[in-house]
């Protein structure tokens, strides 16, 4: 770690100044931040508002977050693996050599426990919790991709097949449609979009059915407007992308529904590029920046303190060769003149 430490950066250094000389730490920040695992985990939504970000900023970008993949494998995993069990999930925990998150079941889960479904006894915090542990991109640590090529996981038979369950590098062309249809101002109900997507063309039954809200009658949740139901950061909204974005033999895709949906072909085309897509944590930085121009990394890391995000802060402990930045800070303050 040592060797990494950059000794003209330290904890009291302008940000700006850590932009430019670590660009990939930045990235980093930001893969981390984009994604949205869930509620329980704070994201640069959050980040934004402790940086003063005003919420016509953060309006403008909400469509941008990016979806935790493991999260992604864990709801195919209760269509392709509802036997699968505490037990099994620490085995295979411990064949990827992950025994921190092996550690982790084990802290939760009695021995008596191992035969528990996976579906039913994972909750949101133990699940976001080993999101945080897997969605890595790269080193030397498995990740995700190893935890969903497993054998007895078994989601991903080789690399081409784990782009359906996403990626930072990846556009949610899903996410694009809503935001057309935002955009244009259009009324749609989740009725229509049902019958979109149980149509002949579409043919994505699984998918209309998250729709459905069984404590209702069904005219109720027909007439129920989208754009107040599927919205950024909800989990209908990233059930319902992941299903969209993902090719299934004999059904339509993405693609399909925007057609159904009338959106001309010259505008969803350009839906499943990148290019031009904004990291929603690097603009809610650039803004910081050029608002407050001698802002530290200190003050940065204090923001995602109160958010609770010690992954991220993990990264600036690397960077900075520094275990304890808690207590640079506060060196740091009481330095600083009155």
């Amino acid at each position: 770690m040592a060797s990494q430490c950059d000794n003209t950066i330290s904890i009291g250094s302008l940000f700006s100044a850590f932009e430019k000389s670590k660009p990939e730490a930045v990235e980093k920040i930001a893969i981390k931040l984009d994604m949205e695992i869930s509620r329980v985990v704070k994201n640069w939504r959050h980040f934004a508002k402790e940086l003063n970000v005003g919420p016509d900023v953060i309006e403008s970008l909400k469509w941008y977050g990016t979806f935790s993949p493991t999260t992604n494998v864990f709801d195919n995993l209760e269509f392709t693996k509802p036997d699968l069990t505490i037990g099994m999930l620490k085995e295979v925990f411990t064949n990827i050599g992950r025994n921190d998150l092996k550690q982790l079941l084990d802290r939760v889960f009695k021995l008596e426990d191992d035969g528990k479904k996976v579906i039913t006894a994972l909750n949101k915090v133990l699940l976001s919790d080993i999101a945080l542990g897997l969605d890595r991109f790269g080193g030397p640590t498995a990740n995700w991709e190893d935890f969903a090529m497993h054998e007895m996981i078994g989601v991903a038979k080789n690399r081409g097949d784990l782009q359906q369950f996403g990626s930072p590098l990846l556009e949610n062309p899903t996410a694009r449609i809503f935001q057309h249809l935002e955009s244009k101002g259009r009324h749609l109900t989740l009725g229509e979009l049902y019958d979109v997507l149980i149509s002949d063309s579409v043919k994505r039954v699984r998918t209309a059915k998250r729709l459905i809200d069984p404590n209702v009658v069904e005219s109720s949740w027909r007439s129920r407007l989208v754009k107040k139901v599927i919205v950024p950061e909800s989990s209908l909204f990233r059930k319902i992308s992941c299903d969209l974005n993902r090719r299934v033999p004999g059904t339509g895709d993405w693609k399909t529904m925007a057609w159904k949906l009338g959106i001309p072909y010259e505008d969803y085309i350009g839906y499943e590029t990148r290019e031009g897509k904004p990291s929603p944590t690097r603009e809610v930085l650039d803004k910081v920046v050029t608002v407050r121009p001698m802002i530290t990394i200190s003050d940065i890391v204090q923001a995602l303190e109160k958010i609770e995000r010690r992954d991220v802060i993990e990264i600036f402990k690397e960077v900075l060769g520094m275990e304890d930045l808690t207590g640079a800070m506060r060196d740091l303050t009481v330095a600083m003149p009155d």
